[in-house]
């Protein structure tokens, strides 16, 4: 008995425990100054973001068949499907990750009807011939995180949906980009 009341104090100790170390984002040289003079009339530094979208950006040329060309790659183009799947699985992981940090709570509710049969060797008229059987159930589960093992696992699914975010908006842009190229210079060999 004197184990177990030591064991409960021990696990909750243990459970804030983690064996991954924390991830340090490398440090980079960084240049104080550019060479090109820092402008004071209102132009303001990029901030590149890969997973911002960037839009129906062939709409500034102004012409008709490549957008219906774009629009068609959008709505055509297999490898964009399959980013696009891809995606969607890593969403999905997040969100499975995400959940076993959550307890786990199960409810069940049945019932049955029998009839029990007049022909039976020890029936009697005063035992009921109709049985009503109702059951409800509810249980609930909980995974103690010890040593971190499901918050680097949220972390890990984390990281991988926003690389996956990443790759679809990139391929998204290039394959954009391909196609208005290519009409582009055909355009130009007309």
């Amino acid at each position: 008995m004197r184990f177990r009341l030591l064991g409960y104090p021990l696990a909750f100790a243990l459970a804030g425990c983690s064996l991954a170390p924390d991830y340090a984002v490398p440090e980079a040289p960084v240049t104080p100054a550019f060479k090109e003079p820092v402008s004071t009339d209102g132009w303001e530094q990029a901030r590149p973001s890969a997973a911002y979208p960037r839009g129906e950006w062939w709409q500034v040329f102004n012409d008709p068949i490549l957008n219906t060309l774009e629009n068609e790659t959008t709505d055509a183009n297999q490898n964009l499907r399959a980013a696009l799947d891809s995606y969607e699985q890593s969403r999905s992981a997040v969100a499975a990750a995400s959940a076993s940090l959550l307890p786990l709570l199960n409810a069940d509710a049945s019932g049955t009807r029998q009839e029990q049969s007049r022909h039976r060797p020890i029936f009697s008229s005063t035992s009921p011939v109709y049985y009503n059987d109702y059951l409800v159930s509810l249980d609930a589960t909980y995974e103690v995180d010890v040593f971190g093992r499901l918050r680097n696992a949220l972390a890990s699914a984390s990281a991988s949906e926003q690389a996956s975010r990443d790759d679809l908006e990139t391929l998204n842009l290039q394959t954009h980009v391909d196609v208005a190229t290519d009409y582009l210079k055909l355009r130009e060999q007309d």
